[in-house]
């Protein structure tokens, strides 16, 4: 029993360890550069941010249900608090039912004043929000599917597609069932019309309740977070269609900027070789050992590290040899 229940906490993680947890950890611990004793420090300051970015899309929100209140009362008729909210979002969300509008010159000027910042504020948050769900989807597939993938800062393009249609039918039966009483085909058409802020307003449900009300923010946050992740993913592959068939050459040539000034990748290359008064050659060597040294340090115990320093540094001490006996203008094999 004790090697049935350990074997099952090696591949799964335990009750109180799960296996996401382990690999949520691992990869922060990694991607952070932090100390193992030092983690829950780490994810507070690094999730400070992220939560004062969604307070202030939280607050904006507010203040703009009082400020359309204030400038043109005739937008919404009964003056509502989540009604205000509600409008306030679908206007800087650009999905704009037209069901409300502002009608006093006042009105007009104060939207679009708050539309310059509302809607780079309202997209900045939702990609940023955006980002936790590509990693948790990288948590579950590299816990649960065997082999581990790059932990990339994208998701597939049918995982995105796939977790698309699937709120798009959940948006069916909350609109038909609950929110709305609408069709299930003309929940599930409100529902895309509304993600994609199209927003014809040939259709409209408005929430009843404060629960209704956040529910349906809720729901189109995230289906707008799940149709720009899709839309990422397409623009990848039609990167790749414009380059298919194409040789990438003459990299050494291409321009960066780097010191305040424009300089090609060759040129850069030999002037941090010039500056170490070696070769280009064995300076990739030594970036190579610097790589594996900190690989070493953050993912090693102190004792291991040590021992395996020493047989790279070997190792790298006789390929510089090699290097400097050959030139930098010599042939490797």
């Amino acid at each position: 029993a004790q090697s049935r229940m350990k074997k099952r906490n090696t591949t799964h993680g335990s009750f109180t360890n799960p296996r996401p947890y382990k690999v949520w950890k691992e990869h922060f611990i990694e991607d952070r550069g932090c100390e193992r004793h030092r983690i829950w420090r780490e994810v507070f300051v690094s999730a400070l941010p992220h939560i004062l970015l969604n307070l202030i899309l939280i607050g904006y929100l507010i203040f703009g249900a009082f400020l359309f209140r204030t400038a043109d009362p005739s937008i919404i008729a009964s003056g509502t608090l989540r009604e205000n909210v509600f409008f306030a979002f679908t206007t800087i969300a650009t999905i704009g039912y037209g069901a409300e509008a502002p009608s006093t010159p006042l009105g007009k000027w104060v939207c679009v004043a708050y539309c310059v910042v509302g809607v780079p504020l309202i997209f900045m948050v939702l990609a940023n929000d955006g980002q936790f769900i590509v990693d948790f989807y990288w948590i579950i597939k590299n816990s649960y599917m065997r082999g581990t993938e790059e932990w990339n800062g994208e998701m597939p393009l049918k995982a995105t597609a796939l977790l698309l249609t699937l709120w798009m039918l959940f948006g069916g039966l909350l609109f038909s069932r609950w929110i709305g009483d609408l069709t299930y085909f003309n929940a599930v058409y409100y529902s895309f019309i509304s993600v994609s802020t199209i927003g014809f307003g040939d259709i409209v449900v408005h929430p009843q309740d404060t629960l209704q009300t956040v529910l349906n923010l809720l729901y189109f946050s995230v289906g707008m977070i799940f149709l720009t992740t899709l839309t990422g993913s397409l623009s990848n592959y039609l990167q790749r269609l414009h380059y298919l068939g194409r040789q990438f050459s003459g990299v050494s040539e291409v321009e960066v900027w780097f010191g305040g000034q424009a300089m090609t990748v060759k040129e850069l290359i030999t002037a941090v070789a010039d500056h170490f008064e070696t070769s280009p050659e064995l300076l990739h060597y030594v970036l190579t050992d610097l790589d594996q040294i900190l690989e070493v340090a953050l993912n090693k115990d102190t004792g291991e590290a040590v021992e395996h320093l020493k047989m790279q540094g070997e190792t790298a001490r006789k390929q510089s040899f090699v290097c400097l006996e050959l030139g930098p203008d010599s042939e490797r094999k």
